[in-house]
C-alpha cells in the first residue's frame, strides 16, 4: 500500500484489475469493480477497504464511510482499515467520531499521520459553534389515527426509538440547553417509556421537554406520571369543537375520550401547581370554521391555557411547484428532527427520508448541524432556493401570514 497526502490511494495486490485503473486515475471505473467484488462477496474485508479508499479519492465520502464501516465490522481490529475510516469521517466533517476512531486505532499502534489528524480533528471541533435550539425525537413513528390530511400510515420506519438511541441523543445535547421535542410523524404516547424519557431528559436542568400529542392514549395515569417526570410543555391536537367534525379529521379517534382525556391533565396539572404549559391547537378546515369561536372561548377559559389556530399545509410532494422563499427551518440555530432509527432529517415534513443529514448512532448531533451538508441546505432555504433541495422545492410551509394566531388565554 502507498500512501499520498495522508490518504491511502493504492488497492490490495489481488485486484489486479483495479490497480491498473487507479495508475490510470480512472476511479469511477475502479469504483465498478470493486462494488461488483462486493456484491459477490458482502464480508470481503480487503475488497470494501479498497473499494472505501477509491471513493474517498473522487470525493464520495458517503460511500466511502459506508464501505469502511462495514470493513471495520468484519475485521474490527485492522489498523489499515481504521486508518481509512478516520480519514472519511473527517472528510464528512464528523470530527468526534474521528477521534474516537483514532483512540481506538492508538490500541492497535496508531501512527504519526494519525495523530496529525487528531489534532485537525480537535481544531476544527473547536470551530464547531452552531447548535439547534430544538432537537426533536421521534419516539414513535406509528399512530393510532388516520388523519386524512396526514402522510404517518405510509411511513415504514422502525415503529419506536430504542432506549440506547434515545440516551445517546439527549446525552449528546444536555450541554446545549436545548428544547426535546418528542415526537415528529407518529404518536408519542404509545411510546411506553415515555416517562421515563421525560425524567431522563430533566437529570440536566437547563434542558426542557415537550411533546405534541392527539390525547386518545393519554390516559389519566398517564398524564400524572408524565407531569411527575418533569414535562415543560404538552401541546394538544383537536381539530373541531364538535364529535362529529372532530372525527372526520382525526379519523380513529374518539372525540369524548379525547377531550376526557385533555380535562383529567388540565385537572391533574392545577392540583399539582405544575408549571408545563398546555397548547390546544386547531387545524383550520372550511368544516370547522363555524365552531372556531366557541372552540377558542371553551379551552381558553380553562387557566394557562393557549388555544392556537393553524392553517394546513401540505406535505412538500403535493404542494406548490417551484417554491422560491426562504423558510425558517434555515436558520443556524432552529431545529434538528431525529427518526426512531436514530437517523437525522433537516425537516419534519420528510416522510420520504429525502434530507437525511447524518446517522445519530454514529455522530453527535454537533457534529451533524455543523456538517458541510447541513450548513449548505440551511443557506439554501435562508436565501429562498428551496429549488435546490429536492424535499423542498414544492412545499408551502410559512407561505401563509396567517400560518399560526393565538385564539385567546388566560
Amino acid at each position: 500500500m502507498t500512501e499520498e497526502g495522508g490518504v491511502t490511494t493504492a488497492v490490495s495486490p489481488h485486484q489486479g484489475e483495479v490497480e491498473s485503473l487507479v495508475r490510470d486515475g480512472r476511479w469511477d471505473a475502479a469504483a465498478v469493480v470493486l462494488r461488483e467484488r462486493v456484491r459477490e462477496v458482502p464480508d470481503d474485508a480487503s475488497a470494501l477497504n479498497d473499494l472505501g479508499v477509491v471513493c474517498h479519492a473522487k470525493g464520495a465520502y458517503e460511500e466511502a464511510e459506508a464501505a469502511l464501516d462495514h470493513a471495520h465490522a468484519v475485521e474490527p481490529e485492522n489498523l489499515e482499515i481504521l486508518h481509512n475510516l478516520a480519514q472519511a469521517s473527517f472528510s464528512l466533517g464528523m470530527f468526534e467520531r474521528t477521534l474516537r476512531l483514532i483512540d481506538a486505532a492508538r490500541g492497535l499502534g496508531g501512527g504519526a499521520e494519525l495523530e496529525e489528524l487528531a489534532v485537525r480533528s480537535r481544531a476544527a471541533l473547536d470551530r464547531m459553534t452552531l447548535y439547534p435550539r430544538f432537537v426533536s425525537i421521534e419516539t414513535a413513528s406509528v399512530c393510532n389515527a388516520r388523519c386524512h390530511f396526514c402522510e404517518t400510515p405510509n411511513v415504514r420506519r422502525t415503529p419506536f426509538m430504542e432506549e440506547a438511541v434515545w440516551r445517546k441523543i439527549v446525552d449528546d445535547n444536555r450541554t446545549a440547553g436545548v428544547e426535546f421535542r418528542l415526537n415528529m410523524d407518529g404518536e408519542p404516547t404509545l411510546h411506553a417509556q415515555l416517562p421515563d424519557i421525560i425524567a431522563y431528559i430533566k437529570t440536566t436542568t437547563n434542558c426542557k421537554v415537550t411533546f405534541n400529542t392527539n390525547a386518545e392514549r393519554l390516559t389519566p395515569d398517564l398524564g400524572r406520571a408524565i407531569l411527575e417526570a418533569g414535562v415543560d410543555g404538552v401541546r394538544f391536537s383537536i381539530d373541531g369543537f364538535r364529535k362529529e367534525t372532530f372525527e372526520k379529521h382525526r379519523i380513529g379517534l374518539n372525540y369524548n375520550v379525547v377531550v376526557a382525556n385533555v380535562l383529567s391533565f388540565l385537572n391533574a396539572r392545577e392540583k399539582s401547581k405544575h408549571a408545563a404549559f398546555v397548547e390546544i391547537r386547531m387545524i383550520r378546515f372550511p368544516n370547522n370554521e363555524g365552531e372556531r369561536d366557541a372552540f377558542g372561548l371553551f379551552w381558553s377559559s380553562f387557566p394557562r391555557v393557549k388555544v392556537i389556530l393553524t392553517t394546513p399545509y401540505y406535505w412538500p410532494d403535493i404542494g406548490h411547484d417551484g417554491v422560491a422563499r426562504p423558510c425558517f427551518r434555515g436558520e443556524d440555530d432552529f431545529e434538528l428532527y431525529y427518526y426512531t432509527d436514530g437517523r437525522a432529517t433537516l425537516c419534519c415534513m420528510d416522510w420520504q427520508e429525502k434530507a437525511v443529514l447524518g446517522d445519530g448512532r454514529k455522530y453527535s448531533t454537533r457534529e451533524i448541524w455543523n456538517s458541510p451538508l447541513a450548513r449548505s441546505w440551511r443557506k439554501n432555504l435562508r436565501e429562498g432556493r428551496r429549488d435546490l433541495i429536492p424535499l423542498c422545492s414544492g412545499c408551502n410551509q410559512d407561505l401563509d401570514q396567517d400560518a399560526e394566531f393565538e385564539l385567546g388565554s388566560k
